[in-house]
């Protein structure tokens, strides 16, 4: 969820010339940065709220699994294991969010490009 956010941040705060210059000189991920730039709108409502969802689904499902094990490992009342498992689990996402998002803006080209790349070596596979 965090890695999807700072990509959704970087799509909007990207500059479109950068990657025309590289798709010129045939760029490997430069015409994939381009497209996610185009639709940004869409491509940060995808990374940053469905992917965010999923994953804060995804991660309330594990810490409540984690939560009964922590309680019956240490034999303490369910109610404290999970208390210490959510707290923990809001504190890592919520901080990594933050931070994450600053590098996002900072360094945006280059996170998306790196996420392009990837794009287009998993397009090859699956093409």
């Amino acid at each position: 969820g965090i890695i999807f956010d700072m990509i959704g941040v970087a799509v909007l705060s990207c500059e479109e010339a950068t990657f025309h210059a590289k798709a010129s000189r045939k760029i490997t991920g430069s015409k994939e940065c381009i497209k996610l730039i185009k639709q940004a709108n869409k491509t940060s409502s995808v990374c940053n709220d469905v992917i965010g969802d999923i994953c804060g689904i995804i991660s309330g499902a594990v810490g409540a699994s984690i939560s009964v094990g922590v309680s019956s490992m240490f034999n303490i009342p369910i109610f404290i294991s999970s208390l210490i498992v959510t707290s923990i689990i809001a504190s890592l996402t919520i901080g990594g969010k933050a931070i994450f998002k600053s590098v996002a803006i900072n360094k945006s080209n280059e996170i998306l490009y790196s996420f392009a790349k990837f794009l287009d070596l998993l397009y090859s596979f699956v093409l």
